[in-house]
């Protein structure tokens, strides 16, 4: 199981099935990052290396890898994780390869119950993400904490399946 029993920590760079049938899916990444600023990226797949509060996955269309979604800064003990997410390359925005990318998202958190609450901070100018956050079901909180100029904050409850 991905999640840590007491005691244990989660280093993750997502290494199991693939998520999802259709031309989006999520699955393991690579650390290349094409048509991107690879210092960004290359962050947080390092961070996903060396962490303990992180599960990344590339987002897959048709067989190359045009993006990275994650859950960050993981608290198992609230069960609430933060989401980031990006496309590397500008072309491929605006196709709703995000949103279904979310989509698998939150399902595999629903699937694997030990997440309640998934949020995202997203730039007040990053219109398109904050698009994404809200058609995924994320409800708009308010201003960030840390830079309430700045950035805003989307939180959805995901359904947790009870076992039988």
């Amino acid at each position: 199981e991905l999640v840590p029993k007491k005691g244990e920590a989660v280093r993750m760079i997502y290494g199991g099935d693939t998520l999802g049938s259709g031309d989006v899916q999520l699955g393991a990444a690579t650390d290349l990052f094409p048509g991107s600023d690879e210092s960004e990226h290359s962050r947080w797949y390092e961070r996903a290396r060396r962490g303990d509060d992180i599960i990344y996955f590339g987002i897959w269309e048709s067989g190359r890898q045009v993006g990275q979604i994650f859950l960050h800064d993981i608290n198992w003990t609230n069960a609430g994780s933060l989401v980031g997410y990006h496309l590397f390359d500008v072309a491929d925005r605006g196709r709703k390869i995000g949103t279904l990318a979310l989509s698998l998202l939150v399902e595999y958190a629903t699937q694997d119950r030990r997440l309640r609450t998934l949020t995202i901070i997203t730039g007040r100018d990053n219109i398109p993400s904050c698009r994404l956050a809200q058609g995924a079901g994320f409800q708009y909180v308010g201003p960030a904490r840390e830079r309430p100029h700045r950035d805003l904050v989307y939180s959805r409850e995901i359904c947790t399946r009870q076992s039988t």
